[in-house]
């Protein structure tokens, strides 16, 4: 592809355009940004209409349904001012024959290795393609993307043949491809099938191995003629170094006749595998060097200076250690390269004599023609005088002077436009150098010698009086702060592979290096290297787990760097970075100075230098100026130096003075360092309560972890109080680690305590979850009624509502919804008494989860709306959440796909960052089953992955069914019922072992359809016969719809039949999915009688599918131009016309 030349809009659909990067004769292809989640995405835009129009939809329902690791990822179909867009995953890479160019010359053996890795790697995509009845027709160098991990990617499928596809694009001897790639028969309009593509990826290994095409003509026809009719010139004839058998391959892949290749891209894989000496796993993994990120405003003010920069002027990049400043100074001088200037670029690295500035005067020398040398006469003499003896004369110092000017000079007249000096390091330069420099500007301002002067210093040496900041102090600056934290996570994300890391993990790696860069890169390095952090791959999506459980080592430039500037403090300085340390790393100058015994009218200086020195930062809580550490690696290192006396006096005194603040995580620390124990405990139940409430157990638990090493301590505290404390810190590990010991341990100790009731059922309640999660759900119903007993007669309405409503939900997954329904009433009773808008919201959600199974649309969705409202009005983001999920399923039977996803989008960010795996999980699933009904597969796939990759085998059971049954939604989309098959039979097993019958009916209808499509009959017929007769019974009615769905793709009966036990249901409830899903199955069936027939149904499921597209976004409505029901439609109605 060539550079946009189109006008390029501001936004195309709802996403933001970045900027262009290419453009072919039909499309355009842009950068741009999500607005919802801020995610960079690549965008293909139609430009030219026509013809093009059903080749692109169908690009995008090929791409849609392919799921590898060599392939490209499609996104979403949509539209702008009435041209088709696409949008697929953003690729960091660059086409395979420049690839090959950068790794060395044709013939060295690395580059025949990585040629060999990338032809595998393609192979193995071509072979994934060809099982699924496509054939590229269109593989070419620009159509092979290698990435800067290693990683390879096949692009543009706009001219794939699809032998399933059941519509003709190409009119009869029209040539799709590329000619200089093109097979004999590609060529010829003969007929075309994968060993199509295997002739040219042998044009492709041919030219990857030796710098050459197979042929070339002066003309399309002429190059037509020699793929027809030319024997290809043997590659070791070009290449001698190329061994034997990559020639036979290459020669027998180019025959003219289809049988005389290889037969498959298998085989052609296998071959190459066979002879390469290093074979490398397709899913070998390399880091990312990151780009430059957060940086943009500081390049374009260069930009502005370089177009206004006087003659001798300077501008220095500067920054703290691990801030970036050599990657943005490059990018600097790549800027003045960009604009033709002559860039001599170089590092100080503390050696005596001029150093870099020496070394780059003397390049410039070297490229001085030989007269103009001879007209300088001695120049080059005090040059190299200067670089290699210490000088001291003042003589010898002006005549160096005069050299250096000289030559700049003479260099600059040469060239006509700006002379760049680029010295990085300028802290590290010696006297002389740095006098040198401010000698050579002024004299260059003074002759107006237009040579411009770049430098980066660490903002140490660039303090007043520092000696950067001495020479230099006019230079324009450009100070380089820290990333924000969603900075730091699109530079993780860049350095995984384009793989969204944990937001956990973002957050820390944020706070630990304060942003700096350079650190950031260091410790996602370490983590990868001490499997921390490990690669997920799942088809072809790649995740990453995060088993660092909040722990990263400071690493070891970082531990030098923060080193070297604590052994430069005072003591004075010292004393205040380690009284903040003991005080848990943030605090106000109050509390400082009382832990130090000075008026903080005196402290305030200190504390404000250490600020200027990026070591400290402010902020604000609750109304009060606070101070922290810049990077939270200063906190430990400075915490190393503290001997263990002066650790005790300081938490004593900080503990003395904070014990009438308010409730914190570090006040209850110091005060639990202090040994204050009782006073701990009664800020812990006051402080933690509150959070674990709100699904934020991950803030909770290092505190309530602290105390429980001095509970023991605890003189004036009542046994009911250590009661709950244990309760809750058994909650706190029990959401984050709910298989840990410690679980079981503090919910033993809670009832061992008390006899209190409400406490007794409120542990039977919260372990009743842990054995649910796990599948044990008699022991967990056991507890729940148990709970329910010990309340009879007590006034705890909160508690027995949500033991109401867990016994309530147990039912509901256990199929049987009579029992639930009445548990969810007198939950919602208890809750009402409560009057809490929290408690009421759950209450309303669980019953209308209830509504909602009992297939009671209009009902439950006005009843989640009322939840939600309630949540929203009292902030509770964690019960938001659940409720949203369960509204998004409602939409997604009345086809409001555009509402349902724009309410679950913007919330997934929070909910990740919150770090409950639950109600991300929940959402996810949600959201994923919405994509798959805009074809949105790709997408829907990766949220699945990343899902995946967060759940606990053994816990989260209903989760991973919802997983289960969304993943086999795809295959079967896919047109892939074995794969589905694959995925189903296991979980269906599990479930019923387990006894989680809510989704084992369903998986088991799903399992019925693929056994079905697959052959097997009785086996399938089966398993639909048991899930229907079994959601008849149980009377869940959406599910049940869903089964005799299942059942009428099968074909085992008529769509009547089939849809017989949902007909009344469909045609009283807002179904609209089910509705036109019958519809569908009822015109397929009659029009494979008589299409004539069938043409009035088709024409009803049109006009429901115009219904359907008025509902949806804008954007969203090109997706049923491309979904399969619009497909079969016009199809159906084409006919016979």
């Amino acid at each position: 592809m060539k550079e946009v030349s189109i006008p390029i809009p501001a936004r195309i659909g709802p996403y933001k355009v970045l900027r262009p990067l290419a453009q072919g004769g039909m499309a355009a292809v842009f950068e741009v940004q999500d607005p919802t989640t801020k995610e960079h995405v690549a965008l293909k835009l139609l430009t030219h209409r026509g013809l093009a129009m059903p080749r692109f939809a169908r690009e995008f329902r090929a791409l849609t349904r392919l799921d590898h690791p060599n392939i490209v990822r499609v996104y979403r179909y949509g539209s702008h001012e009435g041209s088709p867009f696409l949008t697929m995953e953003l690729l960091d890479g660059q086409p395979v024959q420049a690839y090959a160019k950068s790794v060395g010359r044709p013939g060295r053996p690395r580059r025949t290795r990585e040629v060999l890795r990338i032809t595998a790697l393609v192979a193995d995509a071509l072979s994934y393609l060809h099982a699924r009845g496509i054939v590229h027709r269109d593989l070419k160098s620009a159509n092979v993307l290698v990435l800067r991990d290693g990683r390879l990617k096949v692009l543009d499928f706009g001219t794939a043949h699809i032998a399933t596809a059941g519509e003709v694009i190409t009119r009869a001897g029209e040539f799709v491809g590329t000619f200089a790639y093109a097979s004999p028969e590609q060529i010829t309009g003969g007929a075309v099938d994968a060993r199509s593509d295997l002739y040219s990826l042998g044009a492709l290994l041919y030219r990857l191995c030796t710098g050459r095409r197979v042929f070339e003509a002066d003309t399309p026809h002429g190059l037509a003629r020699k793929h027809i009719d030319e024997v290809p010139r043997p590659p070791r004839e070009l290449v001698s170094a190329l061994p034997q058998p990559v020639e036979d391959l290459i020669l027998r892949m180019l025959a003219k006749d289809p049988a005389d290749r290889p037969q498959s891209a298998s085989e052609v894989a296998n071959l190459i595998r066979g002879r390469a000496r290093r074979p490398e796993d397709s899913g070998a993994l390399t880091l990312n060097t990151p780009k430059l990120l957060g940086r943009e405003e500081d390049i374009a003010r260069a930009r502005t200076w370089m177009d206004n920069a006087a003659p001798g002027q300077a501008m220095l990049v500067v920054g703290a250690r691990g801030a970036g400043r050599q990657r943005a100074l490059n990018a600097i001088v790549a800027e003045a390269r960009s604009r033709s200037w002559r860039v001599f670029d170089g590092a100080f690295t503390g050696q005596p004599g001029l150093g870099a500035l020496g070394e780059q005067v003397e390049s410039a020398w070297t490229t001085l023609p030989p007269q103009d040398r001879t007209r300088l006469g001695d120049a080059g003499h005090w040059l190299e005088q200067a670089s290699e003896n210490p000088l001291s004369e003042e003589e010898d110092l002006s005549k160096v002077d005069d050299a250096l000017f000289a030559i700049l000079n003479a260099r600059q007249k040469r060239d006509a436009a700006p002379l760049v000096l680029a010295l990085s390091n300028l802290h590290r330069a010696p006297p002389v150098a740095l006098r040198a420099l401010s000698t050579l500007r002024a004299r260059l301002r003074e002759d107006q010698v237009n040579v411009l002067v770049l430098g980066s210093s660490t903002d140490l040496s660039d303090t007043p009086g520092g000696t950067v900041r001495t020479r230099f102090p006019s230079a324009h600056r450009l100070i380089l702060g820290p990333l924000d934290a969603n900075q730091v996570g699109q530079m993780v994300q860049q350095m995984l592979g384009g793989a969204v890391p944990p937001p956990q993990l973002t957050q820390t790696i944020h706070q630990a290096t304060g942003g700096l860069p350079g650190f950031v890169e260091e410790v996602v390095r370490a983590l990868v290297e001490q499997g921390s952090l490990k690669p997920f791959h799942t088809g072809g999506t790649l995740t990453w787990v995060d088993t660092s459980d909040g722990e990263i080592a400071i690493p070891r430039s970082a531990r030098e760097a923060i080193t070297f500037r604590l052994d430069g403090l005072g003591r004075e300085e010292a004393r205040v970075l380690e009284t903040l340390a003991i005080a848990g790393g943030r605090t106000d100058i109050t509390a400082l100075a009382f832990a130090l015994d000075l008026d903080p009218t005196d402290l305030q200086a200190t504390v404000d230098e250490l600020t200027v020195q990026h070591i400290l930062r402010s902020g604000e809580e609750n109304g009060t100026e606070t101070w922290s550490f810049q990077l939270s690696m200063t906190r430990e290192l400075v915490l190393e130096r503290v001997r263990p006396s002066r650790r005790n006096l300081l938490r004593r005194r900080l503990a003395k003075i904070m014990v009438n603040a308010p409730a914190s995580a570090h006040k209850i620390a110091l005060l639990a360092a202090a040994g204050q124990a009782d006073q701990a405990l009664a800020d812990t139940l006051r402080w933690a309560s509150p959070l674990i409430e709100r699904g934020r157990a991950r803030e909770a638990l290092p505190v309530l972890e602290q105390v429980a090493g001095v509970v023991d301590q605890a003189q004036q505290t009542g046994l009911a109080d250590l009661a709950r404390f244990w309760l809750l810190y058994g909650r706190a590990v029990r959401l984050l680690h709910p298989m840990d010991q410690r679980v079981e341990k503090c919910f033993r100790k809670a009832t061992d305590l008390t006899l209190d009731p409400e406490i007794t059922a409120a542990v039977d309640l919260y372990a009743s979850k842990s054995l649910i999660e796990r599948g044990q759900l008699e022991p967990g119903r056991a507890r729940l009624l148990h709970a329910h007993n010990t309340l009879a007669g007590t006034n705890s309405p909160l508690l027995q509502a949500r033991v109401a409503r867990d016994l309530g939900s147990l039912q509901w997954f256990r199929g049987r919804f009579d029992e639930a329904e009445n548990w969810f009433e007198a939950a919602l009773s208890a809750a009402r008494q409560v009057g809490e808008k929290e408690e009421l919201a759950s209450s309303l959600v669980a019953r209308a989860v209830a509504d909602l199974g009992a297939g009671k649309l209009h009902k439950a969705e006005s009843q989640l709306r009322e939840a939600i409202h309630l949540y929203e009005a009292s902030g509770d983001r964690y019960g938001l959440w659940h409720a949203l999920g369960n509204l998004s399923e409602i939409l997604r039977h009345r086809c409001a796909f555009s509402e349902a996803i724009g309410l679950l989008e913007p919330e997934l960010k929070g909910a990740h960052a919150s770090g409950d795996t639950e109600r991300f999980a929940f959402l996810s699933v949600n959201l994923a089953e919405v994509e798959v009904e805009l074809l949105r597969l790709g997408r829907a796939r990766e949220r699945l992955a990343l899902v995946d990759g967060m759940l606990i085998e053994g816990r989260h059971l209903h989760l991973q069914a919802g997983v289960t049954s969304v993943r086999a939604r795809i295959a079967m989309a896919s047109n892939e019922p074995g794969q589905a098959e694959r995925i189903l039979e296991p979980m269906v097993r599990l479930c019923e072992s387990s006894g989680v019958r809510v989704l084992t009916p369903l998986l088991q209808a799903q399992l019925g359809e693929a056994l079905v499509l697959t052959g097997d009959l009785a086996g399938g017929r089966t398993l639909l016969d048991a899930a229907i007769a079994d959601l008849s019974q149980e009377r869940n009615i959406p599910l049940l719809a869903e089964a005799c769905a299942a059942r009428a793709r099968a074909r085992i009966e008529t769509p009547e039949k089939c849809f017989a036990p949902v007909a009344q249901w469909l045609e009283t409830q807002p179904a609209l999915l089910m509705q036109v899903t019958r519809k569908v199955a009822s015109a397929e069936h009659l029009g494979r009688i008589d299409p004539e027939l069938a043409r009035p149904l088709w024409a009803e499921v049109r006009e429901s599918l115009r219904r359907i597209r008025r509902t949806l976004a804008p954007a969203d409505r090109e997706a049923m131009r491309v979904h399969t029901w619009t497909v079969a439609v016009e199809r159906a109605l084409s006919q016979n016309v």
